[in-house]
């Protein structure tokens, strides 16, 4: 490596890292406008008094009785439930205990990632490999098919957690359920991250234009980043398509197969 490559590879680092910074900056100040929003609607709605405790925190009060929230958090599931249903292959243990049905599955890590290979071959669908544990959608590769993907997918993960997760991929919708004390009380379809074609920009600059609209827009469209990732390659790569391929003008392209940063 040249001086010179070596500085102009150094300056666009700090650009890149300058630009990742702002735009998690960004994306934090969306969350907490959005979730103040939420609380003070719900508040208006349920006819109750909240107040601002400052750190993200509200406290609601109706009725002699008051609950705390933070973000997405509230009073109800504990911290050890959640850490729960935030390590995947103890929840997936203990639903399959339960008798509920959870797609064959191996755990590994970058040491062991003969067992990833292993059960690609056996496996006769294409795999997804997320971190063990986490959520979000951080990190997670889907239709995987070859030992290469699967080692980038692997690498990626082990930027969230020293252990992975493969599992067979399997086909259809997303769906989110919410029950509160055994009883379902919401349903939410998630469909897979996608941009609208124009004609003339590439996927590449599709996703950017995307980004900054769910950070600047004036209505809340997405509470992520659409990241541009493993999963976006290997997605586009099956369907045939890459970064460089302009959607005409209007038409909806499907980018990931991982549904979280729709």
């Amino acid at each position: 490596m040249t001086a010179q490559f070596a500085r102009q590879w150094a300056r666009l680092s700090r650009v890149h890292d300058l630009r990742s910074r702002k735009m998690s900056n960004d994306l934090r100040l969306l969350r907490v406008r959005y979730y103040r929003d939420y609380w003070h609607r719900v508040a208006r709605l349920i006819s109750a008094d909240i107040e601002d405790l400052g750190q993200e925190f509200f406290r609601l009060q109706r009725n002699g009785k008051q609950t705390f929230v933070r973000g997405y958090y509230v009073q109800i599931d504990d911290l050890v439930t959640l850490n729960i249903a935030g390590s995947k292959s103890l929840s997936q243990k203990l639903l399959s205990e339960n008798g509920l049905p959870v797609p064959a599955n191996r755990v590994f890590d970058l040491q062991s990632i003969e067992i990833g290979y292993e059960f690609l071959a056996q496996s006769r669908r294409p795999l997804v490999v997320k971190p063990a544990s986490g959520g979000g959608g951080a990190a997670v590769t889907t239709g995987i098919t070859n030992r290469e993907t699967l080692k980038r997918a692997a690498t990626k993960a082990a930027s969230v957690s020293t252990k992975f997760i493969a599992e067979e991929q399997l086909e259809g919708d997303n769906y989110r359920l919410l029950y509160i004390a055994g009883e379902l009380v919401d349903v939410i379809r998630r469909s897979r991250p996608t941009v609208i074609g124009d004609g003339q920009q590439t996927i590449s600059q599709l996703i950017i234009e995307e980004n900054r609209q769910r950070l600047t827009g004036d209505s809340y469209t997405s509470l992520s980043i659409l990241t541009d990732d493993t999963d976006v390659k290997s997605y586009l790569a099956n369907e045939g398509l890459s970064h460089k391929f302009v959607p005409e003008k209007g038409k909806p392209t499907v980018v990931k197969g991982a549904s979280n940063q729709n």
